[in-house]
């Protein structure tokens, strides 16, 4: 048996150590092995890494968080469901978080497939006859899916955007809420009575 150790290092920098934190979780992901480890599993706790290129992948995960690997790469996103108001114009953005290159992530909407924009901090774009759902780089990185709606409310406003990057699959549905949910925030009909404020 032959051992391979792994030190938490900056992937930037190998001579600076990553800190170890509380709620957060670390995934080493081995590339390459180019030769012999230490045969001694001691010696191998005590010396630096050897013939061998990793990465190490950190992120805090929330319960609400789904997380998606392949591999060195990793997407999640926030929620796989979202609810937007009745009118046409509402909107409502999910964050994600990847390491996967640009050129490997796309949506698809209905079947319709989207187009690279990459202007304005939209990078991607798709379109249905409801829902506008666009990919949006902050600082270089894609880091904001942003949902809008197209259409006034129908009855049938249910539908499910594939967001795929490499490998790794998301279903993300989107609905909208029924007009008589959110009327009483324009001092609509709450339609209760007096008994349901006690």
């Amino acid at each position: 048996m032959v051992y391979y150790p792994l030190d938490f290092v900056d992937q930037t920098d190998n001579d600076k150590l990553v800190q170890i934190l509380r709620n957060h979780k670390y995934e080493f992901t081995v590339t390459s092995i180019s030769g012999e480890g230490y045969e001694d599993e001691e010696e191998a706790a005590k010396a630096p890494p050897v013939n061998m290129e990793y990465g190490i992948y950190e992120w805090i995960h929330h319960e609400d968080e789904d997380i998606g690997i392949d591999g060195p790469y990793y997407l999640s996103i926030n929620s796989k469901k979202v609810q937007l108001d009745p009118p046409a114009g509402s909107s409502i953005s999910l964050s994600l978080t990847t390491n996967v290159p640009d050129e490997m992530i796309s949506c698809s909407l209905e079947g319709v497939k989207s187009t690279v924009i990459d202007q304005d901090n939209v990078f991607q774009k798709v379109e249905s006859n409801l829902y506008r759902v666009e990919l949006i780089k902050e600082n270089g990185e894609i880091a904001t899916l942003v949902f809008t709606a197209l259409a006034d409310w129908v009855n049938s406003n249910e539908q499910t955007l594939i967001l795929t990057a490499g490998r790794i699959r998301f279903e993300i549905v989107i609905t909208r809420l029924e007009p008589n949910d959110t009327s009483w925030i324009d001092g609509g009909d709450t339609n209760m009575d007096e008994d349901d404020y006690e």
